[in-house]
């Protein structure tokens, strides 16, 4: 498995990487934007994953510092929030240079209950703690996504909206399904998708 994942976006000449700092290949990742670059690719974006201590954003851009990209100058760049701590650390997150942060509501919400099961919908623990994150995030301009099976609900996709998420990301086989239940929550609860700015964003497979 590759240790990035590039993802599609409205604008193409946007250039995504997923780096997970976890994973003992992520170098490779910044050698990949590396040859990119060298091939006249410039518009970089930066989602950045396995994140467990905002600590660790200020060690990933020193190590693309040494590789040549300022990450959070020159690139965008945002967090994967897959663990509660992260969640809750929005201002150290904001501080450290991130520009958005994209939820995997499924690990997430199976680590805030302890539990290896995904929830169906949101239960209190998991709404309390995304309603913090959310509100918190957009107070300091932070665009803030939503990705996961649990999209699959037009109940969580309906309470997502009324906490104030921005958008939501989906793999291409999953997009035409995606937006059947994006349709079907706005027809059952009258969600007003262009108050709630709801967009969609499409992740290709690594």
């Amino acid at each position: 498995r590759k240790p990035f994942e590039l993802a599609e976006h409205a604008h193409p000449a946007e250039v995504w990487f997923e780096l997970n700092i976890s994973n003992s290949r992520f170098k490779d990742g910044l050698e990949e934007m590396n040859k990119l670059a060298h091939m006249g690719f410039s518009n970089f974006k930066i989602l950045l994953s396995g994140l467990k201590d905002p600590s660790d954003i200020y060690r990933v851009r020193l190590i693309a510092a040494e590789q040549g990209f300022s990450f959070g100058m020159e690139i965008p760049f945002g967090i994967l929030v897959e663990y509660p701590a992260m969640a809750l650390s929005y201002e150290a997150i904001s501080k450290a240079g991130a520009s958005f942060a994209l939820m995997d509501i499924d690990t997430l919400s199976k680590r805030i209950l302890f539990s290896e099961k995904t929830p169906d919908g949101l239960p209190d623990p998991v709404a309390k703690v995304m309603e913090d994150s959310i509100t918190h995030f957009k107070g300091m301009r932070m665009h803030v996504s939503a990705r996961g099976n649990m999209l699959e609900n037009a109940a969580v996709i309906k309470e997502l909206t009324n906490l104030g998420i921005d958008s939501v990301v989906s793999h291409p086989d999953k997009k035409e399904r995606l937006k059947l239940k994006l349709l079907h929550a706005e027809k059952s609860h009258e969600i007003d998708f262009l108050k709630a700015k709801m967009r969609m964003h499409l992740k290709s497979r690594a």
